[in-house]
């Protein structure tokens, strides 16, 4: 239940964000840098990952050349099938990752096109995550540099700002 109002509360922080951003200027997102939310009950997690479309594949229009369509489905079959590489969960507590889905999203704002990158999925691990996280966005997505990790579980809410995929996030000891 507390993390149900902790996925919740999150949602609303990012909408009351973004419709305050709308307010003050177009710039409610940042070129280069995502959010990764995870989130535990028992060994049983789940994970969101988001990021302007512009640091995935160099532009944030809706893609009508098949270049640029190729572009986008490449992207997303790499996030698809190399997520796990992109976020590495300790070794010992014995997890897989597995993505849901991966979509662009679109938006378009009249003067220009906003588009992110928005992949979910599941984590399921044979212990409790124990350890360090570490990151490595930029070998698949060399454009990324920042991520802002939040992660939570029934013993432990934390975070932490990734750099040029220099961190990590250490859950317990």
């Amino acid at each position: 239940m507390r993390i149900a109002i902790w996925i919740v509360a999150c949602g609303l922080s990012v909408a009351w964000a973004q419709k305050d951003g709308e307010k003050r200027s177009a710039g409610a997102h940042e070129h280069g840098a995502g959010k990764l939310s995870m989130a535990f009950e028992g060994l049983k997690g789940s994970w969101e990952w988001e990021i302007p479309m512009e640091s995935i594949i160099g532009f944030e229009y809706q893609p009508s050349t098949p270049a640029d369509k190729k572009k986008l489905a490449d992207a997303l079959e790499t996030v698809r099938t190399r997520m796990a590489e992109m976020v590495v969960l300790p070794a010992a507590s014995g997890c897989a990752l597995t993505v849901g889905k991966a979509d662009g999203i679109y938006k378009d704002h009249g003067d220009h096109m906003h588009s992110d990158l928005n992949a979910s999925g599941t984590i399921v691990c044979r212990s409790a995550v124990q350890g360090e996280i570490r990151f490595a966005f930029q070998k698949h997505f060399p454009k990324v540099h920042k991520t802002t990790v939040q992660f939570l579980s029934e013993a432990v809410q934390t975070g932490a700002e990734i750099v040029d995929d220099r961190g990590t996030l250490r859950i317990g000891q």
